[in-house]
């Protein structure tokens, strides 16, 4: 990681959950920060993508036809925007690989679209079909799922 190297850090640890920890100089902590939100790197506590569960999707995976952490990005902003608090979980097809609880909004992929299922998995009823230009519909007259 060229980011953890140019700002000087000794060690690099990595988590389960997609997280990379290192320590840096304190005079390199605003560059770290500033670098990292720039490769669209969660560094807030309370970014609105931690609100959503997603799988990598299409291109990095062959099950997918849809951009599912892409548009898990674009969600999760319009969502925050609109207030709303319940739980999301954006799957590049019915395996729900990213998530296997319940949760109050899924989206499951299939040929290029999503599946709209609610307070379920991946495999709950399909309310409707919708494509990625109707997410904001998605949170019409709702604030919390």
């Amino acid at each position: 990681m060229t980011l953890a190297a140019d700002a000087g850090a000794v060690d690099l640890r990595l988590s389960p959950w997609r997280a990379v920890y290192f320590g840096v100089r304190a005079d390199a902590a605003v560059f770290v920060l500033e670098e990292a939100r720039d490769a669209s790197l969660i560094v807030e506590d309370n970014d609105p993508v931690l609100q959503v569960e997603a799988c990598p999707g299409a291109p990095d995976c062959k099950s997918s036809s849809v951009d599912a952490r892409g548009d898990a990005r674009r969600l999760a902003i319009i969502a925050a925007a609109r207030g709303y608090s319940g739980s999301i979980h954006v799957s590049g097809c019915a395996k729900g690989c990213a998530r296997s609880l319940p949760s109050d909004l899924v989206l499951a992929g299939k040929a290029g679209a999503y599946r709209l299922i609610r307070n379920a998995t991946t495999r709950g009823p399909v309310e409707r079909m919708i494509g990625v230009e109707e997410f904001t519909t998605l949170f019409d007259g709702t604030h919390d799922g």
